[in-house]
């Protein structure tokens, strides 16, 4: 994840974009918050109890899925399109999440070439670095120029005060009206201006690394 390649060697790293950064509430977030923040936790509580079963199993038993997955070309299908409608803006006012044309060409790229199960795999890699909880992430702090770019219909919410605590430099934090988990297939354009935006201030700041001979 980026998030892990600029916290260990943030010299080495010119800047950040993320459009899910890794912050959570801690527990007294959850006492007496405002509206907005209201939402939020609603919004992640919904993904954890009734959409998050899929990143468990991955985490746990990556190797059984990936055997039926890449067993059964109807069964990737199901896995696959299920996320693609769950965690897109399916809105057709604002595009209609991604496209049965695009979720056909993706999900053949891991059939053709058997990489269902290592994809499943990753999650139970990452188990080792992903910090379990608010207080871990906020004792691994990120003080690499960091700009974030909230899609409307992402299941995995973050409130800025939250991830202020994390990513010491936060230097941009755009809540975007559309789009969802999956912003290079639902809103491409929007995606990369939000990228060069970011990139554009970094490069901007006279003595960043960028500008370096």
């Amino acid at each position: 994840m980026s998030t892990e390649l600029a916290r260990p060697a943030p010299e080495r790293v010119a800047g950040l974009h993320l459009t899910t950064p890794l912050a959570s509430p801690l527990p007294e977030d959850r006492i007496a918050p405002g509206p907005a923040e209201r939402r939020l936790l609603d919004r992640r509580d919904l993904h954890l109890t009734d959409c998050h079963g899929c990143g468990m199993l991955m985490s746990t038993r990556p190797q059984t899925l990936g055997y039926s997955l890449l067993d059964s070309p109807a069964g990737l299908a199901a896995w696959l399109g299920e996320k693609f409608t769950a965690y897109a803006d399916t809105r057709p006012e604002v595009g209609g999440g991604v496209s049965v044309s695009q979720q056909v060409d993706n999900i053949a790229l891991y059939w053709l070439t058997g990489t269902c199960a290592s994809t499943a795999r990753w999650y139970r890699e990452a188990m080792g670095w992903v910090p379990r909880s608010a207080e871990e992430e906020n004792a691994q702090p990120v003080t690499t120029p960091t700009a974030c770019s909230l899609f409307r219909a992402a299941p995995w919410t973050t409130a800025r005060r939250w991830a202020q605590r994390r990513y010491e430099d936060l230097r941009t934090w755009h809540e975007l009206d559309r789009g969802g988990h999956f912003p290079g297939l639902e809103q491409p354009d929007l995606l990369v201006s939000e990228i060069r935006d970011a990139f554009r201030q970094v490069r901007d700041q006279p003595t960043h690394p960028l500008n370096s001979p």
